[in-house]
């Protein structure tokens, strides 16, 4: 419990696909402004986009940035796709220079739908979309982690979440991303105590997996951080 670190937001990879995934009224959409804020600040990214159906939160987000549907977002990354195939031949000087944080919230119930089937491929592939000096950050906001189809799970590079009701969502996020260093019934009982001190640590309080992590895992300590949000410094950005 003492060796568990606060996040680093710069230790996020130069694109990366992160899962926020908690109940209703946790503060996750605090949490991911507040992330959009700490990128913006380390000049990790300089816009972000919103998709929510409910056009709510995040205020540091302009209107001009807020869709209300998908249908934008495969439009937009085409065009993030294309980009970075242009800046594999041309020289350093006439590249494009693009860093975006892409927000998707609220679309938990359609998350299997085929319309969404897109995010299966951008999961597994979404390091290699782009390239420095263009970055592509996907934060998908969701209170059901049942309903994100297992390949986007498993491949996102962040998973984010705080207490669970559900001891089905429990289990599921735990035996996917939690569980890592020793599978047996003890080491079971062990993840699931530490997670359980750490998601009632603190008010508001949020478990990070970083399942960016290679090489050797040698304690839960070298890939599970907490974090909060810094409510004194959420502002508009954008």
């Amino acid at each position: 419990m003492e060796q568990i670190q606060e996040y680093e937001i710069t230790d996020t990879p130069n694109s990366s696909f992160i899962i926020v995934n908690s109940r209703r009224r946790s503060g996750k959409t605090v949490l991911v402004e507040d992330i959009v804020r700490r990128m913006k600040e380390n000049n990790m990214i300089d816009t972000a986009i919103l998709f929510s159906k409910t056009n709510s939160g995040l205020k540091n987000i302009p209107h001009s940035n807020r869709f209300e549907d998908i249908d934008e977002l495969p439009k937009i990354l085409r065009n993030v796709a294309m980009m970075n195939e242009f800046n594999k031949c041309c020289c350093k000087e006439d590249k494009f220079h693009l860093k975006m944080a892409i927000i998707l919230d609220d679309f938990a119930v359609n998350l299997k739908d085929k319309n969404f089937s897109f995010l299966s491929e951008l999961s597994v592939n979404g390091r290699h979309l782009s390239y420095e000096p263009l970055s592509v950050h996907i934060i998908l906001i969701s209170q059901s982690f049942t309903k994100i189809p297992r390949v986007v799970r498993i491949q996102a590079d962040l998973i984010i979440f705080s207490q669970i009701s559900s001891r089905k969502e429990q289990d599921l996020i735990l035996d996917e991303a939690f569980y890592i260093l020793d599978g047996s019934l003890a080491g079971r009982r062990e993840g699931r105590d530490l997670y359980n001190k750490l998601a009632t640590s603190d008010d508001y309080v949020f478990i990070v997996v970083e399942q960016f992590r290679e090489g050797k895992i040698r304690s839960y300590a070298d890939y599970i951080k907490i974090t909060k949000a810094d409510i004194n410094k959420i502002q508009k950005n954008f």
